[in-house]
């Protein structure tokens, strides 16, 4: 019988305190991970080159690697020029502008949120 009421104590004291509600700290005080008018990117690539502006002959300003995240300030659609012909083509590339400069829409990927930013960006960390 002592042996059935220790298992029975052992059995309680393992399984019931996970049922007891625990009291959860929530900060809203910066709310910038799920601010709805702004807009984050991640590098994707194992390192991509800033430019001064949304050209890919201006000079590089500054470098990142594969999962830098950055806030965008601005964005700006550039019409794909071909060199050979001395025309412009019906394509456009998306530059993205960010404090440390302007990158090539296809080295980075773009998120609503901070939260998910940073998951990709822990991703892409990983991956490269």
């Amino acid at each position: 019988m002592k042996i059935f009421f220790a298992v029975l104590v052992a059995f309680f004291a393992l399984f019931f305190p996970s049922c007891v509600q625990k009291k959860v700290d929530l900060n809203f005080q910066d709310e910038s991970f799920i601010a709805p008018d702004q807009e984050w990117l991640v590098v994707t690539v194992p390192y991509a080159a800033f430019r001064i502006s949304a050209d890919f002959s201006s000079e590089i300003c500054f470098h990142a690697r594969s999962g830098d995240i950055f806030l965008i300030c601005g964005k700006q659609k550039v019409q794909v020029v071909n060199p050979d012909e001395k025309k412009s083509s019906k394509d456009y590339l998306v530059w993205y502008k960010v404090e440390q400069g302007w990158i090539d829409g296809s080295l980075v990927a773009v998120y609503d949120t901070r939260l998910k930013v940073e998951a990709a960006a822990k991703r892409a960390y990983e991956k490269n």
